[in-house]
């Protein structure tokens, strides 16, 4: 039975020259899909609470972007504090983990280093 289906529905097929649709590459799917919502958005006039939401949406963005590019910034005389301070503490967890003598002493200049950067922070505000 299953083999009748399949040949009818192949016989069928062939003769009226049923076709797949064509492959189109995802990078043109993607540029015909913003082309044709920038035009739906470009028709329609915003609200104001959209605007707002727009704008407030904006500056997250760039606050993320550039939360996430930021680096340990060594040129500034108070972060870089922070950043040995936490580099100090980092080493000294990692040398308790091994059993160094050392982790005691990477410990309090760290805690050093942290204090350093508060009392820095506070003078630069």
């Amino acid at each position: 039975m299953k083999q009748i289906f399949f040949t009818a529905l192949f016989l069928t097929i062939s003769a009226f020259g049923l076709q797949a649709s064509q492959i189109i590459p995802a990078g043109e799917m993607r540029q015909h899909l913003f082309q044709k919502t920038t035009t739906r958005l470009a028709d329609q006039p915003l609200s104001e609470k959209t605007e707002r939401r727009l704008v407030r949406a904006e500056k997250r963005l760039k606050r993320i972007a550039t939360h996430r590019t930021a680096g340990p910034d060594f040129n500034d005389p108070v972060a870089k504090w922070l950043w040995f301070g936490l580099i100090g503490l980092g080493l000294a967890l990692l040398f308790s983990l091994v059993s160094y003598g050392l982790a005691g002493l990477m410990a309090f200049a760290g805690i050093v280093c942290l204090v350093i950067w508060i009392i820095k922070r506070e003078q630069a505000v």
